[in-house]
């Protein structure tokens, strides 16, 4: 998935053409760091109700609690995702049409 974010906008210094595999590895810690702030969001808000149901009662309510925060927090523009996108090396605009493409698709397909 990291690979996947790191596609939506490349970094102002970063060429386009570049394949993604080269681009990668040079990715600093820190905003590997973010990236995966990112992908956990996409995680929470991509799971499904039958991961929910496996688990037991008591968690189920709070799995259900951060899909429904991370769904609204990934697709509105908020200055807690610029600041996360910005540390990401990701255009915020380009990350919420990321995202809104996988709502759309009924939050599948993240992975």
């Amino acid at each position: 998935m990291i690979e996947q974010l790191t596609a939506v906008a490349p970094r102002d210094d970063e060429p386009e053409d570049e394949p993604l595999e080269k681009q990668a590895p040079d990715t600093p810690p820190e905003q590997r760091l973010w990236l995966a702030v990112l992908n956990q969001a996409l995680a929470d808000a991509t799971i499904t109700d039958d991961n929910i149901a496996s688990v037991y009662r008591s968690r189920r309510l709070d799995l259900q609690k951060q899909r429904r925060i991370s769904r609204a927090w990934l697709c509105r523009r908020s200055a807690d995702l610029d600041t996360v996108c910005q540390h990401a090396g990701i255009n915020p605009d380009s990350f919420i049409i990321f995202a809104r493409g996988i709502r759309a698709d009924g939050w599948r397909n993240a992975a």
